[in-house]
């Protein structure tokens, strides 16, 4: 399949200032990298599973990305102060342009029984910025 049109095809609600800014904390902690482990599960599957090369560079690609939001939440959550060795995003850039939200939404978020639908949620908004990353 071809990607290489796709952030043409789809059009944004967003200018690209402020995506670039959405994307600080994520592109942030992507600039600091981690084990990898992933992307060494992904190429060993791939030994069976034989996707091709730039099909299977598009999946490494999303789940880096799904899994950087959730180490973003993680640490907010967590009230974290380091990952990898390096200050965490929240700390830097804030709770609510890491979580992607502002203010007046995040004191709706409350009580331990809406963790697992905020990380959802960040997840799920991240989507959008993942296809149009291509």
């Amino acid at each position: 399949m071809d990607y290489t049109n796709l952030s043409s095809i789809i059009s944004s609600p967003w200018s690209q200032t402020s995506e670039s800014i959405l994307l600080e904390p994520f592109t942030y902690l992507l600039s600091n990298k981690g084990k990898e482990i992933r992307s060494l599960l992904i190429d060993a599957f791939n030994i069976w599973l034989d996707v091709p090369k730039e099909d299977l560079e598009v999946v490494r690609k999303v789940v880096e990305m799904l899994h950087t939001g959730s180490l973003l939440m993680d640490d907010v959550e967590d009230s974290s102060l380091l990952r990898r060795g390096s200050p965490v995003a929240h700390l830097i850039f804030g709770v609510p342009q890491v979580s992607g939200r502002n203010e007046r939404e995040d004191a709706t978020w409350k009580g331990g029984q809406d963790v697992e639908l905020r990380r959802f949620g960040l997840i799920a908004s991240t989507l959008p910025l993942v296809l149009l990353s291509f």
